[in-house]
């Protein structure tokens, strides 16, 4: 597919090259489940072998002292900064991939060749403020996280290493963005490869050899970022895409930058909303049990195996509804999120199981303090189920992504977090002592309510829009 300035970006098939016509087949018509699939299954392979090194990583910084969970707590309590970081990251890549693929699907070649540079303005101004704020108030956040006593020092040191990998996540999100909007999932893959790749290379040497601890794991993991952003780089510039002219600065744009924002700034503040939740539930984990809070970190890093396959296919799903929505082919929109759906559900239902049976062994695997692995093993027993309606969330937000309607996605997120979760657990806690099942019984209401929600405003979305084109 050529983007310059001589010929448009949407041709007709007689026009297209080869290249542009297979990127293209099964995107407007055909089975949709074999169209999401291909697309899905090079970044489920990414993500698998990345989930498979944060086990490893967890693996390697228990090693530090393993009679002592002070250093993977000190991972769990960064935890939150890094999902409000990623929130952003994904708002950015969210924005530059939804608006990518309706200008690609409606031949809008203004938008396609001006969203990257925009995007790229935001990313780094973005980063500056995230980089500036971190190492000048350093103590204060490591504090509000939750870190006191031992696990003060460790925290504030992983935090203040991790830094920098914050210019080089942001850059990467709109490389990301760029290649979801044209569908290049494998080459997506292959940069997630490249750089776990080098993480489960540097962790053992920075951590073990080197003696580095904490330190040497936040060093493995901002090298190997880096090289995922040259791995993407060297896509989009060798012409994969198309021409690579499209970059130039000259296109950056206010009101393209307001567009990227207006679409970016909804989704990051879902995310980051839920990452302030994580907050929350951490601040009263650890006024339970402070150990509680390794264990909630531990079933974090597992429980990414089980969403796999769902944020594989919600980035399909962002993919192929932004091209329709771009044409107006809003039955095919809801062909594709029911057809997304259906798979996600059979795919959680098996993982889950799969996940409660294996429990103690790989926690135990894990992490060898014995009330950490029971927390995590009676947690793992209770929720696990739960993210069949954490996956119909995280779809039904990928088709808001995909029509470039993020505003449903921050609603009802914020409902989730401050009008059930929080507010039941306040409750609860009123009339029985603080409990993890306590947090646990609110993490499900919340996502129960949020799953209703989201499936109603999406079928009204997408009749509404239907009938619009219509």
């Amino acid at each position: 597919m050529q983007l310059n300035d001589e010929m448009p970006a949407v041709r007709s098939n007689s026009n297209r090259g080869e290249r542009a016509i297979a990127s293209d087949s099964g995107v407007f018509e055909g089975p949709v489940l074999r169209r999401l699939l291909a697309l899905a299954v090079p970044i489920c392979v990414g993500m698998c072998v990345q989930v498979g090194f944060y086990v490893a990583n967890t693996f390697w910084i228990a090693l530090i002292d393993r009679s002592s969970a002070v250093y993977v707590g000190a991972m769990g309590m960064i935890m939150p900064i890094a999902q409000i970081l990623l929130a952003i990251c994904n708002g950015i890549t969210v924005a530059t991939s939804s608006i990518l693929s309706r200008a690609l699907g409606s031949g809008d070649e203004r938008a396609i060749k001006s969203v990257v540079t925009s995007s790229l303005w935001v990313a780094l101004t973005i980063a500056s403020a995230f980089l500036v704020l971190g190492y000048w108030f350093d103590s204060s956040i490591v504090r509000a996280l939750g870190a006191r006593g031992e696990y003060f020092v460790p925290t504030r040191t992983y935090l203040r290493y991790l830094l920098p990998s914050v210019v080089i996540l942001c850059s990467t999100s709109v490389l990301a963005g760029i290649l979801q909007g044209h569908g290049a999932m494998r080459s997506v893959m292959n940069g997630l490869l490249i750089g776990v790749a080098m993480n489960t290379i540097l962790d053992p040497l920075f951590i073990r050899v080197f003696g580095l601890g904490l330190r040497g794991a936040a060093l493995a993991t901002l090298l190997s970022q880096l090289a995922i952003l040259v791995s993407y780089l060297v896509t989009v510039f060798r012409g994969r895409l198309g021409d690579p002219r499209f970059l130039r600065f000259a296109l950056v744009a206010r009101s393209e930058i307001w567009a990227v924002v207006a679409l970016a700034g909804p989704v990051s503040f879902s995310q980051a909303t839920a990452a302030f939740g994580y907050l929350v539930y951490n601040r009263i984990i650890a006024d339970i049990d402070v150990l509680a809070v390794t264990s909630f970190s531990l079933c974090a890093r597992f429980d990414q195996l089980v969403l796999i396959p769902v944020s594989a296919v919600a980035l399909a799903v962002g993919t192929l509804v932004g091209k329709n929505a771009g044409r107006g082919n809003f039955a095919r929109v809801r062909k594709i999120w029911r057809g997304a759906l259906m798979f996600a559900w059979i795919a959680v239902a098996v993982l889950a199981t799969t996940m409660i049976l294996a429990a103690p062994r790989l926690y135990g695997f894990a992490q060898h303090h014995p009330v950490v692995v029971e927390y995590a093993v009676r947690q793992t027993r209770t929720m696990e189920y739960g993210f069949l309606l954490t996956a119909t969330c995280m779809l039904s937000n990928a088709v808001f992504q995909g029509i470039g309607r993020s505003l449903p996605i921050a609603v009802i997120t914020l409902a989730q977090l401050f009008l059930v979760a929080l507010p039941l657990m306040a409750l609860l806690r009123a009339f029985h002592a603080p409990s993890l099942f306590t947090v646990w019984l609110c993490l499900i209401a919340g996502n129960l309510v949020a799953a209703i929600a989201s499936v109603i405003w999406v079928r009204k979305e997408i009749g509404r829009r239907e009938r619009a084109a219509q």
